[in-house]
């Protein structure tokens, strides 16, 4: 909490141009709910940065008495067992779209299919999409609009952004001028990234970037503390 209220802080000052966006967007296509084509299997995320790992499994099968699981990555065969597998991954080192299918037998030899797009951007194409983010969130809190800011939160702390935001103070006067450079520092695990934007002192604030568990990507604060 300590940490997701001081990246608000210092991002609520910030000097912004007129012409900013003024909503936070979104990385990647917006997802489509419901899809029949998708139903009881997921992958993600949907969309990132290569190399991208992403993460499949079943959270409801369309059979009642499934006896074999098949994995199919761009249409060839990935993985096969006789009993479920849980959760495996799968890491796309081209950039470009692909396809993640799942495929689940019954006793009878019925198989259902539920395949699932993704695109993995290039890293610096993924970087300048990240800068937009960035910069719309600073926007938002800039202007007061602190709900259409912690649209670039990740759910779980927007409760506690809401309860916590405290703009001001002298450490967010300090670095203001110096947060608006987004750098990419690496992997924080296989998905979450980590981004720095550099202030005063040569220290910087690490940013980690999530996808949300609607697999859209957006900021959290990380481990920062002041």
């Amino acid at each position: 909490m300590r940490a997701l209220r001081a990246l608000i802080a210092i991002a609520v000052l910030a000097v912004v141009p007129a012409e900013a966006l003024a909503a936070c967007p979104t990385l990647g296509p917006p997802k489509s709910a419901g899809d029949p084509a998708t139903a009881g299997f997921t992958a993600g995320p949907p969309y990132g940065r290569a190399p991208l790992q992403v993460r499949m499994g079943w959270w409801t099968y369309p059979v009642e008495d499934p006896v074999s699981f098949e994995i199919e990555i761009d249409g060839a065969p990935a993985s096969r067992a006789a009993t479920d597998t849980g959760v495996s991954s799968h890491t796309f080192t081209q950039p470009g779209p692909h396809t993640v299918a799942g495929r689940v037998i019954d006793r009878t030899g019925r198989a259902v299919t539920r395949a699932v797009s993704i695109e993995v951007k290039p890293a610096a194409d993924f970087d300048r999409e990240v800068s937009t983010l960035w910069a719309a969130f600073k926007a938002a809190l800039a202007r007061g609009d602190v709900g259409e800011a912690l649209e670039c939160v990740t759910s779980h702390a927007r409760d506690r952004a809401r309860a916590t935001l405290a703009p001001g103070g002298p450490r967010v006067r300090e670095v203001l001028s110096h947060a608006d450079t987004l750098t990419f520092a690496g992997k924080v695990s296989s998905v979450d990234l980590e981004y720095r934007t550099d202030f005063v002192g040569g220290r910087a604030l690490p940013l980690v970037l999530s996808p949300d568990i609607d697999d859209v990507w957006r900021f959290d604060a990380g481990g920062w503390t002041p």
